[in-house]
């Protein structure tokens, strides 16, 4: 069995299910189908791509001007080891 029949196989064998107003299934079917995808697949695509934006928002560090400017002047010019710092590297 190759990795994508696996990836498939996984794929279909994992449930969601998601209860919502009749309104809004109508806009999700009405909008698949203008993508030319199955109503299931238009929300996991959807959800799918929030969930990696979401994720890579998450793990992403967020500096601003001010806070770059210090972490880069601490990269250039790190301070002198203190007495901690050199007791820590003897171990």
């Amino acid at each position: 069995m190759s990795s994508v029949t696996r990836m498939k196989d996984a794929v279909k064998s994992a449930r969601i299910e998601i209860r919502t107003s009749a309104e809004v299934k109508e806009e999700l079917e009405r909008a698949a189908s203008m993508s030319g995808v199955t109503l299931t697949a238009f929300i996991v695509n959807l959800a799918r791509t929030e969930a990696r934006r979401i994720a890579a928002d998450a793990e992403r560090i967020k500096l601003n001007r001010e806070a770059w400017d210090r972490l880069t002047e601490i990269i250039d010019n790190p301070p002198a080891p203190n007495a901690a710092l050199k007791d820590l590297m003897k171990t």
